[in-house]
């Protein structure tokens, strides 16, 4: 079907792209960590960035750049995607 089919290709263009994939999980990742905590000052992100393992190991093996830079791509894809959004300073999932 021609769901299976994007599905395939999808996989495909992750397999060519480990950046592409990582970015994708790291932004997943993101999503749940606000769901579950509901809300994060703005001027928090760059340090949760640093702090925590997963997002700093892949900001730096993936990409090759300190966890502030990947974090601003990451928060800035997922506010203009409608995911997220910014509240009295602080970053909110959406629906939360």
């Amino acid at each position: 079907t021609a769901a299976v089919e994007r599905a395939f290709q999808r996989l495909a263009a992750f397999e060519q792209s480990p950046e592409r994939m990582a970015k994708s999980a790291m932004k997943a990742l993101f999503t749940f960590t606000l769901l579950e905590k509901r809300r994060m000052p703005r001027a928090e992100i760059d340090d949760y960035f640093t702090q925590v393992a997963i997002f700093r190991d892949v900001s730096q093996r993936f990409f090759g750049k300190e966890p502030a830079a990947v974090a601003a791509l990451v928060i800035g894809e997922l506010l203009k995607a409608g995911v997220l959004a910014e509240q009295d300073g602080d970053i909110v999932a959406r629906g939360s």
